[in-house]
């Protein structure tokens, strides 16, 4: 992916010169630091990265060190999500903790670039059912009206799917995002005209092919309806 290479050109005047201060207290064994050095960046796993990704600036090192991992962190959560050791949660906390809206514009830029490359292939190529927390994430560091414009629910099956679950799943919550804007933008691009004409089309084509999928259409219809008249 060419924004990977970004972050790394990006991020590449932060290196490492020596080792990196740690918590003397004993938290961070000499194995898990022996990790962090066994190998150039673009090699480190993540089981050679997941312990530091969760210790970084509170216990290891400072924002100048995450910066160097970062791209790697980043690249790594990209190809081995959703089942890999490197999460959202571990990677928002850190930016936050990093005081991530105080960046330099080039290296908040091509994170949100990164995170939006990543969303669309994950919310357009990715089963993942409800998603609410992840569209939290990802629209902390990029417009949730952008985010909603790549998600092609009319060009992949699993887009559709995923768009349908997340209406299942969450359609019944008065509160769609713990962000107001968030949530406002959500809950119109859900009640737009289209798409709800889009998903009444779908329920016909699939009630034969389908009858799960068409029940979960029905029912995100209904959902729908009610979301309507709050």
């Amino acid at each position: 992916m060419d924004v990977v290479e970004k972050l790394f050109d990006v991020f590449g005047a932060y290196y490492i010169n020596g080792k990196i201060d740690r918590c003397p207290c004993g938290c961070i064994s000499d194995e898990q630091e022996k990790k962090l050095y066994s190998k150039p960046l673009r090699e480190l796993t993540s089981d050679d990265l997941r312990f530091y990704s969760r210790k970084a600036m509170t216990t290891w090192g400072d924002d100048r060190d995450y910066k160097h991992f970062l791209p790697r962190i980043l690249e790594l959560f990209y190809d081995e999500k959703p089942f890999g050791d490197i999460d959202a949660d571990a990677i928002h906390n850190k930016l936050v903790y990093a005081n991530f809206e105080t960046w330099p514009e080039p290296e908040k830029q091509v994170v949100a670039e990164f995170l939006l490359a990543d969303w669309s292939r994950f919310v357009n190529t990715t089963e993942r059912g409800g998603m609410l927390d992840d569209i939290d994430f990802y629209s902390t560091y990029v417009d949730i009206h952008v985010l909603l414009l790549e998600w092609k629910y009319t060009q992949t099956k699993i887009a559709q799917q995923n768009l349908i679950d997340f209406i299942y799943y969450n359609g019944n919550d008065r509160k769609l995002s713990k962000n107001a804007g968030t949530h406002e933008a959500l809950k119109a691009f859900i009640c737009d005209k289209a798409l709800v004409d889009y998903l009444e089309k779908s329920f016909f084509e699939y009630a034969e092919e389908d009858p799960a999928l068409a029940e979960r259409i029905s029912v995100a219809m209904q959902v729908i309806e009610v979301m309507t008249q709050r």
